[in-house]
């Protein structure tokens, strides 16, 4: 551009430029001082308007703190002659302001001997930025403090985010996880239907959603064992591609607790079976199976003979022995589909679906034989008998008359000599 001779002339140019403006020029001790500047220049670096000089802001000084910065770049652009930019704060009437300056040599007989510095206020940009680094920052921390485990994906399904917790549930290391598809985290039975669920869910109104809502969830480690676990799931829109973010617990030791407690209130500690509470729930559950579709459903009663004098002469230790050869054996004989429970002391009953009459006696024949040829060596050779009542369902039954009835066959069993198996008849 043409050179500027006055400073007249650059009085005219700064003044009618809606930014704040300054020319610099390269004196004699090899320093550069500000020859002119407008009011805008003067109160972005805290000076009063009053402190323009007749020769328009000769001898005005930057703040001390903003001439390092601002020497080493004016040096810069009359080495190079070319133009400049950085940021610099300036602090006036106790608050901070940020300006991004721009640095245009003025090229005078091919020598730059005055540069033209221009700046534009960006506070409220960097003030933005600071508060989305913030915001930021602290994200990332409440992530990586996160007890649960945390896992973003993008719209290629592939990892994107990995946090800390995730790293000690799955065992993967972030580096080695990221960038790899999500369906490694998953048992190998779900990932066939991994994108149809993904794609049902991006095109749901729902933002977020429990994935335990129909079902137990396992995932899988990097050791290829499963477990099980919570899942909550979400989705936004980042420039306009989706991501998915996953928030993982496991809950293996919840679920181990939940068993074991399960285990307790339905087994009889001593022999393993089913036990009183858990029989009451499966033959409510049998007889309405068997009213909605017309099944057979056959009942035995079992009661150990003369349990009382091993007991007796044995003490209680060697009984619970028979009790426990005896509740093995039983679980032993009987499907997978039957009931079998200890329905009170030396008393058992076993539930048969679709068994009619006939075939239940047969079936109770043949476990009181093999009960018949068992025995305890120790202290000596015991043996032991069963009898055993069976009634089938009628029209009409309920639990109670039910197991009455089979009751009412043991005692016939026991009243014919013990040993036997007899059909309730009225």
């Amino acid at each position: 551009m043409p050179a500027l001779q006055s400073l007249h002339d650059l009085r005219e140019l700064t003044e009618n430029i809606s930014a704040s403006v300054a020319v610099f020029e390269y004196s004699q001790s090899k320093a550069y001082k500000i020859v002119v500047c407008n009011k805008r220049f003067l109160v972005m670096i805290g000076k009063a308007s009053t402190e323009l000089t007749h020769e328009f802001g000769a001898g005005v000084e930057l703040p001390r703190y903003a001439t390092g910065l601002f020497n080493e770049s004016l040096n810069k652009v009359a080495e190079t002659g070319e133009p400049l930019e950085f940021e610099q704060a300036f602090d006036v009437q106790k608050q901070t302001f940020w300006w991004r300056l721009s640095l245009k040599p003025l090229i005078e007989n091919d020598c730059v001997r005055r540069i033209m510095v221009t700046a534009i206020d960006i506070t409220e940009k960097i003030n933005l930025e600071k508060k989305l680094k913030t915001s930021n920052s602290r994200f990332c921390s409440v992530i990586e403090a996160a007890y649960d485990g945390i896992v973003t994906i993008g719209q290629d399904q592939n990892i994107m985010l990995f946090n800390s917790a995730a790293e000690v549930i799955f065992g993967y290391q972030k580096e080695d996880i990221i960038g790899k598809p999500l369906t490694i985290l998953m048992p190998e039975k779900h990932r066939v239907n991994h994108m149809n669920y993904v794609n049902m869910f991006s095109n749901s109104p729902l933002s977020s959603r429990d994935m335990m809502e129909r079902s137990l969830i396992y995932a899988r480690k990097q050791d290829g064992s499963e477990f099980p676990c919570e899942i909550t799931i979400s989705k936004i829109r980042v420039e306009g591609q989706p991501e998915y973010t996953a928030i993982i617990r496991d809950v293996s030791e919840r679920t181990k607790l939940l068993h074991e407690l399960e285990y307790a209130a339905t087994t009889d500690t001593l022999t393993g079976l089913h036990n009183r509470r858990y029989l009451e729930t499966a033959t409510k559950n049998a007889l309405k199976l068997i009213q909605r579709y017309s099944r057979p459903l056959s009942v035995l009663f079992l009661d150990l003979d003369d349990f009382k004098k091993i007991n007796d002469k044995y003490g209680h230790d060697i009984g619970d022995d028979v009790l426990r050869l005896f509740s093995k054996t039983l679980a032993d004989s009987f499907r997978e589909c039957d009931t079998v429970a200890r329905f009170g002391g030396e008393e058992f009953i076993c539930l048969l679906p679709e068994t009619d009459i006939d075939l239940a006696f047969d079936i109770a024949e043949r476990f009181r034989e093999t009960v018949e040829s068992l025995s305890l060596t120790e202290p000596e050779l015991i043996k032991f008998t069963v009898s055993i009542g069976l009634s089938v369902y009628q029209e009409g039954d309920d639990k109670n008359t039910l197991f009455r009835r089979c009751d009412e066959a043991v005692y016939t069993a026991k009243a014919a000599g013990k040993n036997n198996c007899k059909i309730y008849k009225k």
